[in-house]
């Protein structure tokens, strides 16, 4: 059984296309940075992992995107877990039986389609269909076009996996149907805001988060000449920002499209010209990726002060932007 009429419209990231195509099936044209946007997807994490591959990580979209963006639309959102796999799988049935497509959070290791022996969990995908005879799942997956064919023994193991730092367990949300609001104003400068205050915070990790965590991480860069894996750290920081589901620029240009289509909704930004300078700032965000490549090949420590500088540019300009836009509405 597959649900009729499913959408899957291919993109960058795995979190907002799920949610795009969620709102699309439903009737709804929201597109892929709307989604992002609404989720309040910008983050900044700065995180030493002593005794991990690699030792020391970024990461650069806030935990609860999916969350966000249901909560924004007035739609309560919670994941749901169980810990039996069949008993999970029997209940996500129920839900695509009611015509509902199932939102899971999964690790890529198991994902057949990726052929990748890396743990990377946490990657939403939607359910549309269950085959028990041929014991085949069809899900929609970001960059895939149409839908693709999972064993359920795989899609059972990629929704229970305990990694660092993130694990599953089962997590999924039945996609009911929702409305959108009348008025995107009030919504939208609730989004913006939200996550705007959220980079100029210190957050939950002191001195590691949003826009202090940028200028602190500036400040580590030289040292990590003496890491041991400083090369494969170089590699996982210019793959974190360019190429893992981010749109390239550390989801910062996704996040500029957002601003291109949301800001004329909302009268007191449609003269502010955020989504060229979050662009700029996208584009400084890839060439500090393209720098700590250069540097996991090349081994040599200017580059790494070269970084360094980089992202303390970086910290200025997110600051001054998140500050002017709280400062209009």
């Amino acid at each position: 059984m597959i649900i009729p009429n499913w959408y899957h419209q291919p993109g960058k990231h795995c979190g907002s296309v799920a949610l795009s195509d969620i709102a699309h099936f439903q009737g709804h044209s929201l597109s892929e940075p709307f989604c992002f946007g609404l989720g309040e997807g910008l983050a900044f994490y700065s995180l030493s992992t002593p005794g991990q591959s690699p030792s020391h990580r970024i990461f650069l979209r806030c935990a609860d995107l999916e969350g966000n963006f249901f909560r924004n639309i007035g739609i309560p959102f919670e994941w749901k877990t169980e810990t039996d796999p069949e008993a999970a799988l029997e209940l996500a049935e129920k839900a695509l039986e009611r015509g509902a497509p199932v939102l899971l959070r999964t690790d890529l290791r198991h994902l057949d389609y990726y052929q990748t022996k890396t743990h990377f969990a946490g990657h939403a995908i939607v359910l549309w269909g269950i085959d028990r005879g041929q014991g085949k799942a069809y899900v929609s997956d970001t960059h895939w076009e149409g839908l693709q064919e999972l064993p359920i023994e795989s899609l059972k193991k990629a929704r229970w996996v305990e990694s660092f730092p993130i694990s599953v367990q089962n997590d999924y949300f039945e996609a009911v149907i929702f409305k959108l609001p009348k008025d995107w104003a009030p919504v939208l400068r609730s989004a913006l805001k939200k996550n705007a205050e959220a980079m100029l915070s210190a957050g939950p990790l002191e001195g590691a988060c949003g826009v202090l965590g940028i200028e602190s991480l500036s400040k580590e860069f030289p040292r990590w000449i003496e890491k041991e894996d400083r090369a494969w750290i170089g590699r996982f920081f210019y793959q974190t920002i360019e190429k893992r589901g981010t749109g390239g620029g550390a989801f910062r240009r996704l996040y500029a499209d957002f601003l291109e289509e949301a800001c004329p909704k909302v009268p007191e930004l449609q003269s502010w010209k955020g989504a060229e300078q979050m662009r700029q700032i996208a584009d400084l965000w890839t060439e500090v990726a393209l720098q700590m490549k250069e540097f996991s090949e090349a081994d040599r420590s200017d580059l790494l002060s070269k970084t360094a500088g980089l992202m303390a540019r970086l910290a200025s300009q997110e600051k001054a932007l998140y500050q002017s836009l709280c400062s209009l509405i």
